[in-house]
């Protein structure tokens, strides 16, 4: 409910507030339903400071089937100007997370997806095992490093 989302938004901003007084360069990475908090909470956060946002397996494609909130807060978290870039990583192969959709009425231009290639069986799909193959393999941050 609302309630829970606005205890969850405030402790982010607390957290997020303390880490950007202290550093220059921030990046927030969110997995799998980490996504759907880090963008409902990026959408409307405010700073002088700019960030980047990764997202691991992320499920909003398949939450936004049911939601036109989630559509509304991804265009909203592309239009926020205190993030700076979006990378999105997701693979055919992970059932339970997809490729993040992007509204046409959003700033497209710091969304970056890139698919992750996971080897897998059919019963690793099966049983979730690709979903937390990008926490075991980080060659995608590979990708994301040569930006930074």
């Amino acid at each position: 409910g609302i309630a829970l989302r606005n205890k969850i938004r405030s402790r982010l901003k607390k957290i997020t507030d303390d880490i950007l007084d202290n550093y220059d360069k921030v990046t927030i990475l969110a997995h799998s339903f980490g996504s759907v908090v880090g963008t409902d909470f990026l959408a409307d956060y405010r700073s002088q400071k700019t960030l980047n946002y990764i997202i691991l397996g992320g499920n909003l494609k398949l939450l936004s089937y049911r939601s036109t909130w989630i559509k509304e807060e991804i265009s909203k978290c592309l239009n926020n100007q205190v993030v700076s870039k979006w990378y999105d990583y997701y693979s055919k192969q992970d059932w339970l997370g997809a490729e993040t959709p992007i509204p046409s009425i959003s700033n497209s231009e710091k969304f970056e997806s890139h698919e992750f290639p996971i080897q897998c069986f059919f019963m690793d799909r099966l049983f979730g095992i690709t979903h937390i193959a990008y926490l075991s393999d980080p060659s995608w941050a590979e990708i994301w490093m040569k930006d930074c």
